[in-house]
């Protein structure tokens, strides 16, 4: 009930997806495949505001699976959330939201080991198949990288078409 009042929250960053909290937050709503990790971030050099999560992705196909997600993204304009690498100078990233059959996916990239906001409008994402934002099952980060990488996430949010 309280991540449900958490979500409903009025932000100037938009609606709260995941904070990375609690490590019971991570156990719950987020699922590690391919050999990836993800875990509460408990690296003092790293800290944001309170608790944070810290991803590992060993090799190319090691991805993160967010669940519980919104499943309509139609009034949302932009994804936006806190990140930080640990010890990679640059990090690529495959994000993907959609049925499970069809997919919205953006390719990215991270440089920097400080804390910074990524915003990403929703109208960067490229289409594959016949994927709809008023039909998001599955929102899963990904590593195309072969090398490992490592790093910290905060505060993920949709924010609405309409916000400044």
């Amino acid at each position: 009930r309280l991540r449900h009042l958490l979500h409903g929250l009025p932000h100037p960053d938009g609606k709260l997806l995941f904070g990375f909290d609690s490590p019971l937050e991570i156990r719950q709503f987020c699922r590690a495949e391919n050999g990836a990790i993800i875990g509460i971030n408990e690296d003092p050099t790293f800290l944001r505001r309170g608790c944070s999560a810290r991803i590992q992705l060993p090799r190319e196909g090691s991805r993160v699976v967010f669940l519980d997600v919104p499943q309509d993204w139609s009034s949302d304009g932009e994804l936006n959330f806190w990140v930080c690498l640990k010890d990679r100078p640059n990090c690529q990233f495959i994000i993907m939201v959609g049925d499970g059959r069809s997919w919205f996916t953006l390719h990215g990239a991270v440089s920097r080991k400080t804390w910074s906001q990524l915003r990403i409008p929703l109208h960067l994402f490229e289409p594959e198949g016949q994927p709809n934002w008023t039909d998001i099952r599955q929102f899963i980060l990904l590593s195309p990288n072969q090398e490992p990488t490592e790093l910290y996430i905060d505060e993920m949010r949709l924010k609405a078409k309409d916000s400044d």
